[in-house]
């Protein structure tokens, strides 16, 4: 070999150690990179900008924390979000929640997605900081094959890590129909969550299911039965209500319900029970006179629960009768003893005609009609939500009615046929004669 040739040999060998040694200085340097700009494809800009999970401001826990635990929210666990919708009434009102931007400029938004997917996530709910519940698995395509669900799982709120995840069914092998669920925190940390006609206890630190039971549905079968709704009385009892499927129905989500419909399908007639909150035992039940698609509220009455249904033709209202004047009855089946009863004394929904008028400013039957630009109604409990509309309708909660401003159709301190009588042991159904109901 010529001395050059052994020349080129020596360089050559001495480049390939030069390019050993800076891959070892520098590859951990430039491998995160590459990662990290793998990791990039497919990010949004305020993801990108983010880079990184959102603690939010941990200052603010501690104070947002205690604020929560001052609130009367009974049957629910003290937190910024204990409950489906905040509350029994389902206000929507998060009052000790802290909005860090601008209400009159603009702001800047970022984001982060979860370390673990949760799929058709529809409730998110808070215990204690740090704690973020999560139901899932309940929306899955009317036909075919179904992701397995519904679930619940916990996880850290500020990355998203998956703590624990719980399946509570599996479509494809039971054949339910699966639909959207719920989510609710208990005083004692438990959350309580209810599908097709099953209700289930869980613990909120491990996910273990502590107890479960099966629910009546009344005349309609329970293949075509979901207790989506579930809201809790002031005295802690589980009030469950269920959407039903037309009949004959064979598709899966809760569109189910509208989309059976357009062929003339028949729609069951929901179901309402009362459920205890610690051993789930079925304290009462009433068969609904029709379907009740929407969720149901609780609320005080006159030193009374009162709990109030949205139907497909108008409103429901039912609730407790005084003590005294309610030994030995019951909503149906027999009575239990022990425990939560509110709903034991009730008796089922009454149907009521057309109230008299109510002029502006006269108050009977327990509610005052106010006139003016905030004109509302007002119940001995208290006002109660309204807002009008532009359309010239008045929304109370989730249900609308419309305005008469001279008339009053619905008394909610009705009695009998709504001639404008205090409230007495009858807890009624009423609804305008176009259909429109207000509770």
């Amino acid at each position: 070999m010529t001395k050059s040739g052994i020349f080129k040999l020596v360089g050559l060998a001495v480049l390939v150690l030069l390019a050993v040694a800076a891959y070892r200085l520098l590859g951990t340097v430039v491998e995160p990179k590459i990662e990290h700009r793998i990791g990039e494809i497919g990010l949004t800009p305020n993801e990108t900008a983010a880079n990184g999970p959102l603690p939010g401001d941990v200052s603010l826990y501690a104070k947002e924390l205690a604020c929560a635990q001052n609130l009367p929210t009974p049957g629910y666990f003290p937190s910024i979000n204990g409950a489906e919708l905040a509350d029994a009434q389902r206000s929507g009102m998060f009052s000790c929640a802290t909005f860090s931007g601008s209400f009159d400029g603009p702001n800047r938004v970022f984001a982060w997605r979860s370390a673990v997917e949760y799929d058709t996530t529809s409730y998110i709910n808070n215990r204690r900081p740090g704690e973020l519940f999560i139901s899932g698995g309940q929306a899955p395509p009317p036909k075919g094959t179904m992701p397995a669900g519904p679930f619940i799982a916990k996880a850290d709120a500020t990355t998203g890590r998956e703590i624990w995840r719980t399946y509570l069914d599996n479509g494809n092998v039971s054949g339910a129909w699966i639909a959207n669920t719920n989510l609710n925190i208990l005083p004692n940390g438990r959350v309580v969550t209810a599908w097709q006609n099953k209700v289930a206890l869980l613990d909120g630190d491990t996910g273990l299911v502590v107890k479960q039971a099966t629910l009546p549905t009344g005349p309609t079968p329970a293949i075509d039965a979901s207790y989506k709704h579930l809201t809790i009385a002031p005295d802690g009892t589980l009030i469950l209500k269920d959407q039903t499927r037309p009949s004959g129905c064979k598709l899966q989500g809760t569109m189910a319900i509208i989309q059976c419909n357009e062929p003339g399908m028949k729609q069951g007639n929901s179901n309402l029970v009362a459920v205890h909150p610690d051993t789930l035992d079925v304290l009462d039940s009433i068969a609904l006179p029709e379907p009740a698609t929407v969720p149901h509220v609780i609320t005080m009455f006159e030193g009374r629960i009162a709990i109030y249904l949205g139907v497909n033709s108008g409103a429901l209202r039912t609730g407790t009768r005084r003590r005294r004047s309610c030994r030995g009855h019951q909503l149906g089946g027999q009575a239990h003893e022990g425990g939560p009863d509110h709903l034991r004394c009730a008796q089922p929904p009454r149907r009521l005609d057309r109230a008299a008028d109510e002029r502006p400013g006269q108050r009977d039957g327990g509610i005052e009609h106010r006139g003016g630009e905030s004109e509302g109604f007002k119940a001995h409990a208290g006002d109660l939500p309204i807002r009008r509309t532009e359309e010239g309708r008045v929304e109370l909660g989730a249900t609308q009615a419309t305005d008469r401003p001279r008339e009053q159709h619905d008394l909610l301190g009705g009695h009998g046929c709504g001639q404008g009588r205090r409230h007495q042991d009858r807890p009624g159904y009423w609804r305008d004669e176009d259909g429109v109901g207000r509770r």
